[in-house]
Parts: structure tokens; C-alpha cells; sequence
């Protein structure tokens, strides 16, 4: 940084100063979520607490727990933070013959959020738009926040998997899966397997566009959503008018794009 001197037209007219000393910025480690309590946890969370796993299994751990305790057929109505739908699933694991919570892919997300909160670590839901002919299609998955990589990763619980970047392996985040290309994302499947670009084929299509959360900034990559669809079978809206309701015009847009223009 230095400082300047502009002439009449406010054109550059010399230097006043030096250049001040060069800094070299360091990154630092994002402060984790405290835990809650152990005798104020849910017994799904004490649970956990107990397996003494470190944060990149843990956070998998509650990904197949969730898969393998709740139905995904239809979603019932539960409390606001789907901590019911969690004990639930609790005595579902320890009895097959209790009844699981049916859930779909917004249900899912927001117990693994519970639970997660509980266990100190952070995460936030992603609602994900894709533009078909007449039909604004949604889709939630959750963004998770890995304490040991200090990076967000996606974990899609409609289909089981987490995303990452096929040819190095690495877990991505859901504003890299809208803006970069597609071809290069692979889904995992959290029970085991092989990461593939097949296992990614469900959820990959409806990243067109997403907001974090019940905001109203929306992140859109105008080659794959087009802002001025207007759903003939939803209204009749566009996507800022079926976020902001009657206040369309307080929904934020961040556009990207895939294909950058080249220089």
C-alpha cells in the first residue's frame, strides 16, 4: 500500500509515499461449535459422544445412521428442528420392530443438522433449485463444516452419498458443484463403495441455483438457470417471486459462470 498524487483531472500524478511493507496473510483455523453438555444431550447424540470418533467419521457416522433409521418415502410432520423425528430413529436403531420417521431429502437434512449442533459441529442446509419447462424443482441437501480438512463438504441424504471431486478425491463444497463443471463430480456412497459419476447422477442436476438457508441471497449460475423462467405450473413466478413472496425485490442474486468469457 502506498499513497498517491492525482492532478486536476484526477489522473495519477506521482508517488508520495513508499511502498509499505509486504505481508504475507495467514489463514486460520475456523473456531469450532461448542458441544452441547453431555447430560443435556439427546441419547442419538450421547450415543456418538460415546463412539469417541474423530470429526471426519463422526460426521459420516450420523450420515449412515440416518439412512439406515428413517424411510424416505414420504415426510410426516415433525417439530420445527426434527428432534422428535431424531429420538425416533434413536429407538428404531436399537429396535427393528419400532417404527422408523419418514422423512424425504429436507427431513434427513435437518437431523443431521440437529444432531451435529449437538456434537459441536457445524453445518447448514442448502436448498437447491433446478429450472425444468413450467416447474421450479427443489431439492435440499447439507453442507457440512469438517473441522480436521477446515473446509465444507456436501452430503446429499436423499441418495446417501458426499460429494467430491473426482479425480483427486477431494470433498467440495456446494457453490464449487454449481460453478464448476459437472463432468468432474463424483458421488460417494457413505455406506461404502466406490466413489463414481454415476452415484452423483441423482442430485447433480438440480444445482442450478441455491441459497443457504431460509435467506434471501440466492447463488445461480445463469448457464444452467434461466432468471426469467416464469413456472406456469407454480403460479406463474419466477424464482425470486416463489423466495421472496410478496417482496421479490429484496431476493439477492449472486451470478456466476461456467463457461468464462476468455480475455
Amino acid at each position: 500500500m502506498s499513497v498517491i498524487a492525482v492532478d486536476a483531472d484526477g489522473a495519477y500524478a506521482g508517488m508520495i509515499s513508499d511502498w509499505s511493507q509486504v505481508f504475507t496473510l495467514r489463514r486460520l483455523r475456523r473456531l469450532p461449535l461448542a458441544a452441547s453438555k453431555y447430560e443435556d444431550m439427546s441419547p442419538a447424540a450421547r450415543h456418538f459422544y460415546a463412539l469417541g470418533l474423530g470429526n471426519s467419521a463422526l460426521i459420516d457416522a450420523v450420515h449412515r445412521f440416518i439412512q439406515k433409521n428413517s424411510v424416505d418415502s414420504e415426510q410426516l410432520s415433525y417439530a420445527p428442528d426434527y428432534s422428535d423425528a431424531l429420538q425416533q430413529m434413536y429407538k428404531h436403531s436399537l429396535d427393528s420392530n419400532a417404527e422408523p420417521p419418514r422423512l424425504l431429502c429436507d427431513g434427513r437434512s435437518t437431523v443431521m443438522l440437529t444432531l451435529l449442533k449437538e456434537l459441536g459441529i457445524e453445518s447448514r442446509l442448502v436448498f437447491l433449485y433446478q429450472d425444468l419447462p413450467g416447474w421450479l424443482n427443489q431439492h435440499t441437501v447439507l453442507e457440512v463444516f469438517n473441522p480436521d480438512s477446515q473446509y465444507w463438504q456436501t452430503h446429499d441424504l436423499a441418495s446417501g452419498v458426499y460429494y467430491a471431486h473426482g479425480p483427486s478425491g477431494i470433498r467440495v463444497n456446494a457453490e464449487s458443484i454449481l460453478f464448476d463443471d459437472r463432468d468432474d463430480i463424483w458421488g460417494c456412497p457413505v455406506d461404502g463403495g466406490s466413489c463414481s459419476a454415476e452415484a452423483a447422477q441423482f442430485g447433480l442436476p438440480y444445482f442450478e441455483a441455491l441459497r443457504y438457508g431460509y435467506t434471501q441471497e440466492v447463488w445461480v449460475n445463469p448457464d444452467r438457470f434461466d432468471l426469467s423462467a416464469r413456472f406456469t405450473q407454480q403460479g406463474y413466478g419466477t424464482l425470486a417471486e416463489y423466495i421472496g413472496g410478496r417482496s421479490p425485490q429484496q431476493v439477492i442474486f449472486r451470478l456466476d459462470s461456467l463457461f468464462k468469457p476468455r480475455a
